[in-house]
């Protein structure tokens, strides 16, 4: 497994749960620290820190910025969305 593959998992569980609401950083370190096993166990390898989260966000293609440490889940239609997101910034 990839280093952070169950951090990237139970970050995509996140922000489909959320859909298109925006939400912090510190929500998300929040759902990764508490996250557990389909067995109801604490899972061991989602832990994190809000410096190694915000990285993580950074580096995913499912997540963007919105500012201030507001993010918001694009998913799957990323590229079409992002777009979207550019247009509407460009036209305020």
């Amino acid at each position: 497994m990839p280093t952070n593959h169950y951090r990237f998992v139970a970050m995509e569980e996140f922000g489909k749960q959320l859909k298109e609401e925006e939400f912090t950083t510190k929500q998300m370190v929040d759902w990764c620290n508490t996250y557990r096993t389909k067995t109801g166990r604490l899972h061991k390898q989602t832990g994190t820190t809000l410096v190694k989260m915000h990285g993580l966000l950074k580096k995913s293609d499912s997540f963007v910025l919105l500012g201030n440490n507001t993010w918001k889940y694009i998913g799957e239609n990323k590229n079409e969305q992002n777009r979207r997101f550019s247009n509407e910034k460009d036209s305020n």
